[in-house]
């Protein structure tokens, strides 16, 4: 009984304060329920910890359950706003085009002195045919000169086979797609119909590429609304 009437406190994302939400969502944006719900969450955390910490002696169980739950809400309260914030847009309205790549036959020192002349921090491994074999990020890079590897390795040798690079289609819906990814990869490579690179999604700026994608819908449906740039 404890249990459950514990469960039941409007902390999200336990079921309380998940109950919480969908009745905030009943008359708001989902994603703005989620906020507050999120922040009622903290406040109850906020609270538990208090009251444990003001024990005689202090209860550290109780506070590193509000801590866990108030680092949950916070993190599942991001993946809504991402996830909301992509609603209804695929792939090809947020990727970056672009084909920089790294060929999977380029030698370390060729790859470190291409990284000085570029501005990103990861790049896709690309194969003769266009496909992607995995992603190389510059830390590694750098890992790889500093422990005195030997510069002509290539770099398909370089790419972690260990943990197999995800991609996206083009033409895959962004939300279901990004569902399995939500962990440490920040760059997607994105591929065609006939799996070749074609671009990347940039976890970072993502979202505001997605704006503007849902921004310009209106202008590109109707052209008459496009400003005169002659005037």
């Amino acid at each position: 009984i404890m249990l459950v009437l514990f469960n039941m406190i409007p902390a999200f994302p336990m079921d309380g304060g998940r109950v919480f939400r969908s009745i905030l969502a009943m008359g708001i944006d989902y994603r703005k329920a989620t906020r507050i719900a999120s922040r009622v969450g903290l406040g109850c955390a906020g609270v538990l910890a208090f009251l444990a910490l003001s024990a005689d002696p202090p209860r550290w169980i109780p506070v590193m359950i509000a801590a866990f739950v108030a680092y949950a809400g916070m993190a599942e309260a991001r993946q809504v706003e991402v996830m909301e914030s992509v609603r209804g847009l695929i792939v090809s309205d947020v990727m970056v085009r672009t084909t920089d790549s790294l060929p999977m036959d380029m030698p370390l020192g060729q790859i470190a002195a291409r990284w000085q002349t570029s501005t990103v921090t990861a790049l896709p491994v690309v194969s003769i045919v266009g496909t992607v074999v995995g992603m190389l990020n510059l830390r590694e890079v750098h890992k790889a000169i500093a422990a005195g590897a030997n510069l002509q390795i290539p770099a398909g040798q370089l790419v972690n086979h260990n943990h197999p690079i995800q991609t996206m289609r083009v033409d895959e819906p962004l939300d279901s797609g990004l569902m399995p990814n939500g962990r440490h990869q920040r760059h997607i490579p994105v591929v065609d119909s006939h799996d070749r690179y074609c671009g990347t999604i940039d976890l970072d700026t993502m979202i505001v590429h997605g704006e503007l994608a849902k921004a310009m819908r209106p202008t590109l449906a109707h052209p008459e609304m496009r400003f005169d740039q002659s005037s």
